[in-house]
Formats: C-alpha cells, sequence, structure tokens
C-alpha cells in the first residue's frame, strides 16, 4: 500500500484559513478510499479535525526534521515553498506532488511589491529553480492555472520527449485537483452570527465576506457600495467574520487598518459593517446558512486573473447568490451558471445593483437546484481522484533520470 505524505506550511486545527482546510480535506478525502496510507503534517500547534488520518507535527522553521517521515514514504505532496524547506533531507528517488492551487509569487507580489526590504524576485527565481525541476506531478486548481504550469515547465525544459512519450497529453505532469467542498450541505452547530452579534437580527440580509481582507482583496469598493445601498430601504449588513486572519494574538494588517478607518468614516462601521473573530472550521458552515448572499471582491491585476478563491467555493457549497469582480475562472463559471452577478473592479454602482440581483435570487424558490450541478463538479472525493490515480503507482516523472538540479 504505497504511503503518501502530506505536508502542510498552514495551520490545522479548530482555526484554518484555505491552505489548512485544503490539506485536511485532502487527507480525510485519500483516507476513505480502499488501500489507502495517508499521513498528514502540520507546524505545531495543529490539531487534525476528525478521525482517520494519521497525524504528526513539527515546529515551524524545522520542517527537516520530518526526515524520517519522508524515508518512510512513498510520495509527498506539499507546497513550492515547503518543497524548498524540505530539500535537504528529501531523498532522491522519493517522488514529489506539487501542489500549484495558490500561485504564491502572485499574491507576494501584491504583498511585498513596493517593500524593498524583501527580494521578492530574488525568493521567485530561487524557488522556481528548484521547484520547476524536482517535482514529478504538479497539481492545481483550473485549467487556467494549468496553462500556468505547463509554461513555466516549458521554459525549465520540463516539456520534453520523456514527458511527451509517458503521456502525450502531459496530464501525468500536470492536473487538476481543485479546491473542493463536501458532499454533504453545510449544517451549522449553533447560531454564529444572527441573535449572536449585536446589531444582527433574524430578519437582517446578510452579505457574507467569507475570509481574510488580504492585499490583493479589495474591501474598499464594498464600503462605497454599501454607502450607496444605505437609502434602500432594505435591512442589509455585511458581516465580515475574521477579516484579520486565523491566528490569534496577530497584529492587524495594514490592508485591514485602512478598511476599518474607512468603514468608520463612512459611517457604516458597527452598524452596517460588522466585523468578527476568524470562526473555527466547525462555525464555519453556521455562517453560510445564517447568511443571503456572499461577495468577494479583487482589483483588477494578474493574482486576479489566475486566482480559484476558495471563498466562492463555499458560497457555492452553501448555495448562496454572489456578487464577485469579474476576471477569474471561478467567477465566470458561477456566472455562468446563473448564480453570481459580477461586477467591474473597483465599480461600486454594479457592485450594489449586483447585491440587489443577488438578494433576489435568493429568495427564488429554485435558488438550491441552480447550484447541483456546480456542487457535484467540486466534492472533495471527486477533486482528489488524480491524487489517488497517482499513488496507484507512485514514480518519479519520465524525465527525472536526465534532470541537473
Amino acid at each position: 500500500m504505497p504511503r503518501l505524505l502530506i505536508v502542510s506550511h498552514d495551520l490545522i486545527g479548530e482555526r484554518m484559513a484555505g491552505v489548512g482546510i485544503r490539506y485536511s480535506e485532502i487527507a480525510k478525502a485519500l483516507s476513505a478510499l480502499p488501500e489507502s496510507d495517508v499521513t498528514l503534517a502540520a507546524p505545531s500547534p495543529s490539531q487534525m479535525p476528525g478521525d482517520g488520518v494519521r497525524f504528526v507535527t513539527y515546529e515551524r522553521g524545522h520542517a527537516q526534521r520530518l526526515a524520517g517521515e519522508l524515508r518512510a514514504a512513498d510520495a509527498v505532496l506539499c507546497y513550492p515553498g515547503m518543497l524548498c524547506n524540505l530539500s535537504p533531507v528529501l531523498p532522491e528517488h522519493l517522488p514529489v506532488i506539487v501542489d500549484g492551487y495558490d500561485l504564491d509569487i502572485l499574491e507576494q507580489l501584491a504583498i511585498q511589491a513596493d517593500r524593498p526590504e524583501f527580494d521578492v524576485d530574488t525568493w521567485h527565481r530561487n524557488t522556481n529553480e528548484y521547484v520547476l525541476k524536482r517535482g514529478d506531478f504538479f497539481i492545481c486548481a483550473t485549467e487556467r492555472q494549468r496553462d500556468w504550469w505547463l509554461g513555466c515547465l516549458d521554459a525549465a525544459g520540463r516539456v520534453n520527449t520523456a514527458n511527451y512519450r509517458a503521456d502525450p497529453t502531459f496530464r501525468r505532469l500536470v492536473d487538476l485537483v481543485p479546491y473542493g467542498i463536501p458532499d454533504a450541505p453545510p449544517q451549522p452547530l449553533r447560531p454564529v452570527m444572527r441573535g449572536v452579534w449585536p446589531g444582527v437580527s433574524q430578519t437582517d440580509m446578510l452579505a457574507l465576506w467569507g475570509g481574510g481582507v488580504w492585499d490583493w482583496f479589495d474591501p474598499f469598493t464594498l464600503i462605497r457600495a454599501a454607502a450607496l445601498l444605505r437609502g434602500s430601504g432594505l435591512p442589509i449588513k455585511f458581516a465580515f467574520p475574521g477579516a484579520q486572519g486565523p491566528e490569534s494574538g496577530s497584529p492587524a494588517s495594514r490592508r485591514f487598518e485602512q478598511f476599518q478607518r474607512m468603514a468608520a468614516e463612512a459611517g457604516l462601521l458597527g452598524e452596517t459593517i460588522l466585523l468578527g473573530d476568524w470562526v473555527s472550521y466547525a462555525d464555519w458552515a453556521g455562517c453560510l446558512t445564517e447568511a443571503t448572499i456572499g461577495v468577494s471582491l479583487h482589483y483588477d491585476h494578474l493574482e486576479a486573473h489566475f486566482s480559484a478563491r476558495t471563498r466562492t467555493l463555499s458560497y457555492i457549497w452553501a448555495a448562496l447568490p454572489m456578487v464577485l469582480t469579474r476576471g477569474d475562472e471561478l467567477a465566470g463559471l458561477a456566472a455562468s451558471h446563473g448564480v453570481a452577478f459580477l461586477a467591474p473592479p473597483e465599480d461600486a454602482a454594479g457592485v450594489a445593483a449586483g447585491i440587489l440581483d443577488a438578494i433576489k435570487l435568493y429568495q427564488q424558490p429554485d435558488r438550491a437546484s441552480r447550484f447541483r450541478s456546480l456542487q457535484e463538479r467540486f466534492f472533495w472525493a471527486r477533486c482528489v481522484a488524480p491524487i489517488a490515480r497517482f499513488m496507484r503507482n507512485p514514480r518519479r516523472a519520465a524525465d527525472a533520470p536526465q534532470l541537473q538540479i
């Protein structure tokens, strides 16, 4: 029985962000398959939510102490940056699955481009130089991302005769493992916002901003849209359960402070725009089921073009009508199914109109049925199929013998 080691660089436990959720769900979905042997590793003080998966922890900055786990594995799955961290103790024969669903370089450009203390270009060049040569199977979230990885691999010399002979489609080298959703609808454990947060009643219309206020997102246009809707007469509230991220005690980000200040200056903070702490993964279902619509806005930049928003998948899971900035593949897919309303970047009037349209869709009796085909497409059991296929015969890439690393 081939053994897969999944190494998360993000915390796993009660309070998780997208990467931690992805790896815990992938591990559980694979472990549910017959003849599966999965170990999940995550930084301390992580805890595996649920049973059925072998779980180990490591100290941040000391991932190399997983050397024993790597020697015992038949393949390892991890993020590009984590692969670099593991490189000193990575057995040469061990097949590597590179998880490229989150194009970190594009996020880092948004975060670091105006911060000269971090040389993002050198970091990216060094990471790519190793990862593109060492990876044996690359997974990503969308066909658009697959094109990105194929282009990168071509530049690294990996689109070659050996890999073509192994598989002329190159799916053996790069395939899709989207961010998924559970196959059961969200089941709330208890009230989370309605009747719990000050100022949120059972009759309010709740627009949910799922996840953090990271540098590549645009919460400021939502503030302007909320101001435009102030005179609509509708009891619309905008809920941010966890704008600062899941790690308690971390200082407020510069982007979050700017957002908070602008909402206060508009006279919306605490009455129309409501902020809460990052909820536990178990309570995330409560946020989704209490919401009326979901919102996600971003700027017009390269990160958005290649993104695969995890919060969009959450809205699909909960059958929540969405208001999204146009430009990414998932937004276009949701709009093509009639469940998302798209606005141009930084178009507050377009967002306000989309919110009203999304609320109307929420009130339609056939709303849930519009989401079914989308939901089935993203069930975790279906998403992990390429990993399961690889693990039936884990092996180095066909061109591995000729690579110079």
